[in-house]
């Protein structure tokens, strides 16, 4: 199991519990999840109470602490004594109306507000230099990923980028295959577990290019492939757990990496943006 490690500032017990959670062994993800369902009670709390609570050995919840990146139960539990006390997870359940409107807002605000507490900044850095300087681009995601991969394509291909967006796996496999070292691979993933973005990824390294996965979980069979990963916690709550949250904090990295790379990029991208204002100008009425 990949330790998650924060290069900058450590990131919320929270924050950090969402994107490892659903990767670790079953042991470790009970002790993960009662800490973060109870984290208003780990300061007070022993180790033996975690274990009791559940059913796992104090090895198992040491485990659990360094995946989340603590050395140990004691600096965990001073990490929760500090934990901000928000809504970690707004209630959408039976909400009618205008209320069911309040809630999502409230969740989506949430996701928002702690992506940069998430996202190392030594990887996003380096995902900023990969982007800059890439020739070419190839963006994909699959099912309910692809509205962030289509939206971040087009934004960069407004910018100057000669960008590939596949819209279904056959085509994203020879986008894929005909990639160099010069070009990149950006793929969107809420699990890190989709079958066809996987393939992508494969392939892209295959023909030598960097791959950028931008998932909901940190040590996800796509970042296993990917060259780095940007994980991104989300609030998952809603209609049908769907994820939401995820999304849109996913959209909120993809748009960051577009504002520093035009910024790197300096006059030719602006340029580009330039004529892209004309073409849009044109279209309105």
């Amino acid at each position: 199991m990949t330790r998650y490690v924060e290069s900058a500032s450590k990131p919320s017990l929270l924050s950090t519990a969402r994107i490892v959670g659903p990767s670790l062994r079953p042991s470790e993800r009970r002790v993960v999840e009662w800490l973060t369902a109870n984290v208003d009670r780990v300061p007070d709390a022993s180790i033996v109470d975690v274990q009791r609570a559940t059913g796992t050995g104090a090895a198992t919840v040491v485990r659990a602490c360094k995946v989340l990146g603590y050395n140990g139960f004691h600096e965990l539990k001073i990490a929760a004594a500090r934990e901000p006390r928000t809504n970690e997870h707004p209630d959408t359940d039976g909400v009618t109306g205008y209320g069911a409107l309040r809630a999502i807002e409230r969740a989506a605000a949430e996701s928002v507000r702690r992506v940069s507490a998430t996202v190392s900044e030594e990887e996003f850095d380096t995902v900023v230099a990969v982007v800059t300087n890439a020739e070419r681009l190839l963006v994909f995601g699959a099912a309910w990923s692809g509205p962030a991969a289509a939206d971040t394509a087009s934004r960069f291909r407004a910018a100057g980028w000669f960008v590939d967006a596949p819209p279904d796996e056959t085509n994203a496999g020879l986008c894929a295959r005909t990639l160099t070292a010069g070009d990149a691979c950006l793929l969107f993933s809420h699990t890190g577990a989709t079958r066809v973005t996987l393939d992508v990824a494969a392939q892209a390294r295959r023909a030598g290019a960097p791959v950028v996965a931008v998932v909901s979980q940190a040590n996800s069979a796509l970042s296993e492939i990917a060259t780095v990963t940007l994980a991104v916690a989300g609030d998952n709550g809603g209609v049908l757990g769907i994820a939401t949250g995820s999304r849109l904090a996913q959209l909120v990295v993809a748009h960051g990496l577009l504002t520093a790379a035009v910024t790197a990029r300096g006059p030719r991208a602006q340029a580009a943006l330039d004529r892209s204002s004309e073409v849009f100008a044109k279209s309105i009425l």
